[in-house]
């Protein structure tokens, strides 16, 4: 009776000890994870974050083609593969201009995400384009950048779209600057933000000056600069400056 009284007081004595460790393994899993989802922080760069910005009554433009590549695929054929995508949207939704004039141009945005620990995001993006033309200067209203699998780490997203001046004509356009916003408090590191105007994504005549061997008019920056926020539903944004270059004749 004694040996068993004594057995008993051992099998407790172990559960106790399993059980506390158990237990402090799982605050260790917990705190852990803690750390893992707050290591980000607050990594903003552009001195703009946190802006409370009205957009309900703003319009939204969404793109009409859009693809994203991952670190995987090489630039080359991610060009190859978005200019055969530009080809078969232009083909069945042709503008048809006339020599001289454009009732509507296209152009495109890319954004490249850094491929570092949380430079990746799934917060929402949008844009705006900012153009140069022969009947004044014509501001997009915001670009609409969000397609589900956009700005993982590494990766390449292309948007194509469609921009015109109502009750205008222009016999020239010319991307002049650009801005970026990300919402919320997942961060993001934007390492190139372009927008660019090709003649040959035009439907009807189009030509251009030449810049740095390649024809049309061009946005390029690559800024490698993180877009973070300290609330939820605040706005950071991100300001290329009047960097655009070349011009496209119609």
């Amino acid at each position: 009776m004694k040996n068993f009284r004594n057995q008993r007081i051992i099998a407790s004595l172990i559960l106790g000890v399993l059980c506390i460790t158990s237990c402090e393994k799982s605050e260790d899993v917990i705190t852990k994870e803690t750390i893992e989802l707050n290591d980000e922080g607050f990594r903003s760069e552009t001195g703009n974050n946190d802006l409370i910005l009205d957009v309900k009554n703003e319009d939204v433009q969404y793109p009409v083609l859009h693809m994203s590549f991952d670190k995987s695929i090489s630039k080359k054929e991610a060009e190859f593969q978005w200019n055969e995508a530009i080809k078969e949207y232009l083909k069945k939704n042709p503008i048809k201009n006339t020599k001289g004039s454009a009732s509507d141009w296209h152009y495109w945005i890319q954004t490249e995400t850094g491929d570092e620990l949380y430079n990746q995001t799934d917060g929402l993006a949008r844009a705006k384009v900012s153009f140069n033309t022969s009947a004044g200067n014509h501001h997009t209203s915001y670009v609409d950048l969000n397609n589900g699998d956009d700005r993982k780490s590494g990766q390449w997203d292309y948007y194509f779209f469609r921009a015109s001046i109502v009750g205008q004509l222009v016999s020239w356009v010319e991307a002049e600057h650009a801005h970026l916003e990300l919402t919320g408090t997942n961060g993001w590191v934007v390492k190139s933000f372009f927008v660019k105007i090709y003649p040959g994504d035009q439907t009807g005549y189009a030509s251009s000056t030449l810049q740095d061997g390649v024809y049309g008019s061009f946005i390029l920056s690559s800024p490698n600069i993180w877009l973070d926020n300290d609330y939820l539903n605040t706005w950071d944004r991100y300001n290329t400056g009047n960097v655009g270059i070349g011009r496209v004749i119609f």
